[in-house]
């Protein structure tokens, strides 16, 4: 296999897996509560404490959530 065929490979590998990542995040894997406390804590940079206080949730939940996110994105990759 050249070099040019295994660098394009990857490049569609990759390109496979940014879409899979965006449609998690995007809703097909994840629930709308899951999807806001990933977009704030890694996006907005908020800490579990912020994200619980603007989501009228514990900051435990804001860690559950987060981590069911985290889980689930890595499962569908």
């Amino acid at each position: 296999m050249s070099s040019r065929h295994i660098e394009e490979r990857r490049r569609v590998e990759s390109i496979t897996s940014q879409k899979r990542l965006m449609d998690a995040i995007n809703g097909t894997v994840l629930k709308p509560r899951e999807r806001q406390v990933l977009t704030l804590k890694i996006f907005d940079d908020l800490s579990h404490n912020e994200i619980a206080d603007r989501m009228n949730i514990t900051e435990k939940t804001s860690q559950r959530l987060f981590s069911r996110a985290i889980r689930k994105i890595q499962d569908a990759l």
